[in-house]
């Protein structure tokens, strides 16, 4: 059995990620998808897409992801923004949802920016 330090695991991806890197995906029988909806249960973020030489993605499981990683934004985000997720895997600055970190730099819409992952949790307004 393997263990490891830093949680940032190879899954087998259930699609096409290309371009997929800063964005959340969820575990669809053993293999990983985008997210669909703003409320499912997120894998981790994607650090590197598949290719067509590697059928696998390597995902920044939340909880045991430690340091910062890049997420993709889903509109124009502060630095130290809440950040929560969007049906498209992106993340955007809210007041509720399903938070899955803080900004740690500003970004605008489609930019890979600098966060830190946090623990999944629903905050409501």
């Amino acid at each position: 059995m393997q263990v490891r330090i830093n949680a940032v695991i190879p899954v087998k991806a259930g699609t096409d990620l290309t371009g997929s890197e800063g964005k959340f995906v969820k575990m669809v029988d053993g293999a990983a998808v985008p997210v669909t909806v703003a409320t499912d249960a997120p894998l981790g973020v994607v650090l590197e897409p598949s290719t067509s030489e590697s059928p696998e993605v390597s995902v920044a499981v939340p909880g045991g992801f430690s340091g910062t990683l890049h997420m993709k934004a889903g509109g124009a985000i502060a630095a130290g923004s809440r950040l929560f997720l969007k049906a498209d895997g992106s993340v955007v600055a809210a007041a509720s949802g399903l938070c899955v970190g803080v900004a740690v730099e500003s970004a605008q819409q489609d930019e890979l920016f600098e966060a830190v992952m946090s623990t999944p949790a629903t905050i409501s307004a």
